[in-house]
């Protein structure tokens, strides 16, 4: 099993920046091919029209989650959900690139360790 999570930057919001984070990403649209069932939403309200936005209280969006007898497909199912989800109005979420890769990279560090 693995996990990638989404948030929006500046992730986490600061006293000094709260404010300007709140109006930056509250009602934010979000687009994904996932349901509520397949993502583990945490900061996204459903609007009237059944339209997922960000609540705006964090900008913890969710975290998607993999499931396989292979780490290495655990992993990029994780890295999957996370990328089938566009937020409008910010676009400055995390690199998911770089997640996969550092997920990869302590993968192979454990098979080398014989830790699995």
């Amino acid at each position: 099993m693995a996990s990638q999570v989404l948030s929006l930057a500046p992730f986490p919001p600061t006293e000094n920046n709260r404010k300007d984070f709140e109006e930056m990403i509250v009602g934010n649209l979000i687009t994904s091919k996932f349901t509520e069932s397949d993502f583990n939403w945490l900061d996204v309200l459903e609007d009237a029209m059944g339209n997922f936005r960000v609540a705006g209280n964090d900008g913890l969006i969710g975290v998607g989650l993999g499931h396989d007898a292979d780490m290495e497909k655990a992993i990029k199912k994780a890295y999957d959900k996370v990328d089938g989800i566009a937020i409008t109005g910010n676009k400055q979420h995390w690199t998911f690139e770089e997640h996969l890769a550092s997920h990869t990279d302590r993968y192979k560090k454990l098979l080398k360790w014989g830790a699995i």
